[in-house]
């Protein structure tokens, strides 16, 4: 069995951490790998950082396979989650980050984290932080404006390998040979709503209209997709003509 530095519990200082659902997939592969994990009480992660946010979120596009997400990727995404924390108490407060060098601690991988601060705020490897706050269970957590370690890049790289043996994926999460039927149905308007105006839809429709094109029962994943069609839908700035357009050519017989 391979041998690896365990990923310790989310504490709930980090429960809305930018990497929580990363965190939550990293814990998931360990416990289902079966790995022979190296555990101790101590030392714990006493010091979080993360990329902020829309960073995580820009790791690859929007609306695609993330590759974090399959067991494939699973020493990588280890990897990445442990990179941003340290045994080493690092509080926004700590007068050795105004040091000429400021301060340096290694993360749990062994790589090396070097806190600053100047005038302009704190920074980390050299990126800037933008958030910085010493939480009530004695731990830090710090924001930042950009990765480190390459950790874009290297997501990036791994999501074209990935994407390539993935089945495509349409606007509402389901697989493109899939969207035909799915099309028709939906630009089907709710019965009793007049053909001169715009459908009024709910995602009570858009669930019927899933079991009239024979679809699987929608997932979480499309079901936010169809919430977001919805909502478009009701927008003042929608442009209906292509669903118009599409519902006189599936009345007309026009496949």
């Amino acid at each position: 069995m391979t041998q690896s530095t365990l990923l310790p519990s989310i504490p709930a200082s980090q429960a809305s951490s930018p990497l929580a659902n990363l965190w939550e997939q990293g814990l998931k592969n360990q416990e289902d790998s079966g790995i022979q994990v190296i555990r101790s009480d101590e030392p714990v992660p006493k010091t979080f950082v993360a990329p902020n946010f829309g960073e995580v979120t820009n790791w690859v596009p929007q609306d695609s396979a993330h590759p974090l997400y399959s067991s494939r990727y699973a020493d990588l995404l280890r990897e990445i989650l442990l990179d941003y924390m340290t045994e080493e108490e690092v509080k926004p407060d700590d007068p050795r980050l105004s040091q000429p060098n400021g301060l340096e601690v290694t993360n749990l991988n062994g790589k090396p984290l070097t806190f600053t601060r100047d005038a302009a705020g704190i920074n980390v490897n050299g990126v800037t932080v933008r958030q910085s706050k010493a939480n009530q269970d004695g731990t830090a957590s710090y924001i930042l404006t950009e990765s480190l370690f390459g950790h874009r890049e290297k997501v990036h790289d791994v999501w074209r390998e990935y994407v390539k043996t993935v089945p495509a994926y349409d606007p509402f999460g389901r697989p493109l040979g899939a969207t035909a039927k799915l099309k028709q149905a939906l630009f089907r308007r709710p019965t009793g709503t007049s053909p001169s105006s715009p459908p009024s839809w709910t995602l009570i429709d858009v669930a019927k209209r899933y079991d009239e094109a024979g679809t699987d029962t929608p997932t979480q994943n499309t079901q936010q997709h169809a919430e977001s069609f919805t909502t478009l839908q009701h927008g003042k700035q929608t442009d209906f003509s292509d669903v118009s357009s599409a519902e006189e050519n599936t009345h007309s017989g026009v496949a």
